[in-house]
Order: C-alpha cells, then structure tokens, then sequence
C-alpha cells in the first residue's frame, strides 16, 4: 500500500491505494460495496467478505509485561484500576502470572521464577516492559503451518501457557521487533 496525494479542486486529499486481492489481481472486476460499488478490489475488508475468506484472527487475548516482581506491579495495575483476576504459575515457562481484565482482552504480569527463562533474559535485556501481544486465532496447528509456509519463523513450537491455553511465538524479526503470540482458546 502507498499513497497518494492529489487536489481536487483547490482542495487537498489523500487517497490509498491497496493491492488488489488474489482473486482480483490483474482484472478489472469490482467487488465489494465499501462506500462505492465502482471502485476495483482493493483487496480490504469488504473484498474479505465478498470471497468468504477465512478470518485469522478473532482479537488480542492479552498484553504480556515483563515485571521484576508481580506483587509490586500488581499493586500499580490495581492502582489503575484495572480489575484484578488472578495469579498462576506456568512452570514449563518459569514464570509466574498475574491477570487483569480491560475489556475483552487482558492485561498479563510475568515474573521470572528462574534466571534462566525467557522472561529474565528479557529483564536483563531491556528491563520492565511490554514483552508480547497476544492473538487469538480458532486453529494454532492449521496457522503455524500457513504462517511457515509464508517464510515466518517460530521461537518456539506448540507450548500449554496459563490456563493451559496452547500457543506458539512468532519470532520478532519477522514481525517489526513484536513478539507475537498465537493462541488457541480464549480464557
């Protein structure tokens, strides 16, 4: 997608313009009803809807942030006044896990338990922050393969996280230095 800047009149606007989708590139057939039914496929939303595509992802499950200790920032978060769900340790990860509820989506302390996990390395690393965005999608195994297939890598294979949900993470230099999760099941 680039765009484009033109005048109409003496009056400035931008227009994007989106690369057509597979079932549209190199065609002149419309598609879609978003805002003016002549314009080509821009291979957006509507075209999604036009050609009953799959949708990959159903919403963000969780913000995970990397914290020194969880009873510390728990103490911030409720401050906030984000609502309080939980602790849990996830000992296959080494952490421990607290949880707060925004919305739909929500919030996850984690607290290294060993020097040797993801999460202190991480501390060490950059310090406290955001570590991970997490994604849900209805099949793990099915989006692992068609993510590999389109050159992704993976830091790790299927794992069980809290509350045993199944989810893998998308290596960060495939996606703009973001750690993504990708998980199964909502909570």
């Amino acid at each position: 997608m680039h765009k484009k800047s033109s005048f109409y009149g003496r009056i400035p606007y931008q227009t994007w313009i989106y690369k057509p989708c597979e079932a549209h590139e190199g065609k002149q057939e419309k598609c879609g009803t978003s805002g003016y039914n002549a314009l080509p496929c821009t291979g957006g939303v509507s075209c999604y809807k036009d050609h009953k595509r799959e949708i990959m992802y159903k919403k963000i499950l969780h913000i995970g942030i990397a914290v020194k200790t969880l009873k510390e920032a728990t103490k911030t978060f409720e401050k906030l006044g984000l609502a309080f769900e939980g602790n849990e340790e996830v000992p296959g990860e080494k952490v421990k896990v607290a949880f707060f509820k925004v919305g739909e989506s929500r919030i996850e302390l984690l607290e290294p338990t060993s020097p040797d996990s993801a999460i202190a390395r991480f501390l060490d690393k950059r310090g406290e922050g955001v570590h991970h965005i997490c994604i849900q999608t209805e099949d793990l195994k099915k989006r692992i393969d068609e993510l590999k297939k389109r050159g992704f890598r993976f830091v790790t294979d299927e794992i069980k996280g809290a509350h045993g949900i199944k989810a893998a993470f998308l290596h960060p230099k495939n996606t703009n230095g973001v750690l993504f999760e990708i998980a199964s099941a909502s909570y």
